[in-house]
């Protein structure tokens, strides 16, 4: 899909400063929406306040439509709406003076509740002339962080902490990075080279590792290539029957309950569906994704399917945590068939 750019209110009126950076900020990934009164931006705001990641301001720029510009009155007027805003919506929003004026004419005028997201830069206002770059860029990190910030400290919070644990047995932070941006795109509607199934499958690779450091899966269920034969796996913790080379493996004591390894199992078809649309899984096609996705042109399948790998990665790591004596528990057994 369609790369999203990030929202940026910009109170700016002159047409020539609009057409110089508009295009320039695209390169940043920002999308900068202009008005030429604070009256007009202001109702915007307050009618889509999660809609908006930052605002830039010109000193310059006017309070109301039928006003003259006065940056002594503008500035003081603004920072008090913007804090007020902020308040009733318990939420934080960026703002960035963005000026072509003499900086003694405003320095004195720009409050320090920047300092809260900016206060690594210089000075408390960018130069027209020559800070754009060092604006655009600083934007679009503190958005990012701010975005990242909200996902792992908020209603995923247990989730993060979880894999944050998983680190030492199996997972990677890069398999929490792919966690974020997956739900990212979901509350914050943005997208991002990993918001895909293939990541996904890296995920539960993860976890089926982790699994195995705990002797919870067996080590010896191998595919073709001598690898872990992650659909054999999944069918164990889904307690489907599962058989490789001759023996036949059960489950006995499980960390997942069965809703979550069949949840498990049908995730991984939708992944294996996306890589490999035309391969076989046991004795039926595999899901063909792809064309699931093309056909619905959103990202509602994946983002289902990350909601409940999180709550798998929950349940699992509950269960290790639960267990004094994980390593000497009997979670599967294994046995010849004819």
């Amino acid at each position: 899909m369609e790369e999203i750019l990030t929202k940026i209110m910009w109170l700016e009126e002159n047409p020539f400063i609009v057409d110089k950076y508009i295009d320039k900020a695209k390169d940043f990934d920002l999308e900068l929406v202009p008005f030429n009164c604070w009256e007009d931006a202001k109702n915007a705001l307050i009618s889509n306040v999660k809609g908006w990641r930052a605002i830039i301001l010109n000193p310059q720029c006017k309070l109301g439509r039928g006003d003259r510009p006065k940056p002594q009155k503008f500035l003081p007027q603004v920072f008090c709406d913007i804090a007020t805003i902020s308040t009733k919506y318990d939420t934080i929003i960026p703002w960035y003076v963005f000026s072509d004026l003499n900086p003694s004419l405003i320095e004195d005028l720009i409050v320090k509740d920047r300092e809260i997201y900016d206060a690594e830069w210089e000075r408390p206002y960018y130069n027209m002339a020559e800070d754009s770059d060092h604006l655009f860029h600083r934007i679009k990190m503190q958005t990012s962080s701010m975005e990242r910030t909200k996902i792992r400290e908020g209603v995923h919070k247990g989730m993060f902490d979880k894999l944050s644990i998983l680190t030492s047995f199996g997972f990677s932070i890069d398999d929490i990075n792919t966690m974020e941006d997956i739900l990212i795109s979901l509350y914050e509607n943005k997208e991002s080279s990993r918001c895909n199934f293939v990541n996904v499958r890296k995920i539960i690779e993860s976890l089926l590792k982790s699994m195995l450091h705990f002797n919870i899966l067996p080590d010896d269920l191998l595919n073709a290539s001598g690898e872990v034969n992650t659909t054999a796996c999944v069918r164990l913790l889904a307690g489907m029957r599962c058989t490789n080379n001759g023996y036949e493996y059960k489950t006995q004591d499980c960390v997942i309950d069965k809703i979550a390894g069949t949840n498990l199992y049908n995730i991984l078809n939708i992944c294996h569906g996306y890589a490999h649309s035309n391969s076989t899984l046991g004795s039926r096609n595999r899901l063909e994704t792809n064309e699931y996705l093309d056909s619905v042109k959103t990202n509602n399948l994946l983002h289902s399917c990350t909601l409940m790998l999180a709550d798998i990665i929950i349940m699992y790591c509950n269960s290790i945590i639960t267990i004094r004596d994980v390593n000497n528990m009997i979670f599967w057994t294994k046995a010849k068939y004819e």
